[in-house]
């Protein structure tokens, strides 16, 4: 059995992961969100330079290529949306703390004082546990939404190869 200073290094060692776990998980989002700007500007680019020849589609393949294109655009833009979901501004959560909580602590008896930052910790964990979890499911929606517009962006791309070839 852990000793009472063992059970709180344990708990408070739980608490620095999940924090830990935090700032990775804002980390990705942010660098993801980066990716996800840069592909809808450049597929916007790229898609406004031959909107001519994409928004008249006459043959199958020009369907396809359109539909491509649109689809890819709104993958793109849902998966922007679910990074800012994921990376809405809110802080780590964290123990209670302030002149109020140390002159508490320090007017009661050592077990109790213990016993009180132990349940500070082993609360902040499982909020911490659950918040990050809640931002995971955004982040990971927003990966499978990039997997889909990179597979639509390469159909796009590979008919739109096919197209230029039948026309030499």
């Amino acid at each position: 059995m852990l000793s009472d200073n063992g059970a709180l290094s344990y708990i408070k060692e739980r608490y620095n992961e999940e924090v830990i776990r935090f700032e990775s998980i804002e980390n990705k989002s942010t660098r993801f969100l980066t990716l996800i700007t840069i592909m809808i500007a450049s597929f916007g680019a790229i898609l406004g330079y031959q909107n001519d020849q994409l928004f008249n589609p006459e043959t199958a393949i020009e369907y396809i290529i359109l539909l491509a294109a649109l689809f890819a655009i709104f993958s793109l833009t849902c998966a922007f949306g679910h990074l800012l979901l994921s990376i809405k501004i809110r802080s780590s959560i964290v123990v209670p703390r302030g002149i109020e909580t140390s002159e508490w602590l320090k007017r009661q008896d050592k077990e109790k004082a213990l016993s009180y930052v132990y349940d500070c910790y082993a609360n902040a964990v499982i909020k911490q546990s659950e918040f990050n979890n809640d931002k995971l499911k955004p982040l990971k929606l927003a990966y499978d939404e990039l997997v889909i517009a990179v597979w639509l962006i390469s159909i796009f791309s590979v008919f739109k190869v096919i197209m230029e070839m039948m026309k030499c």
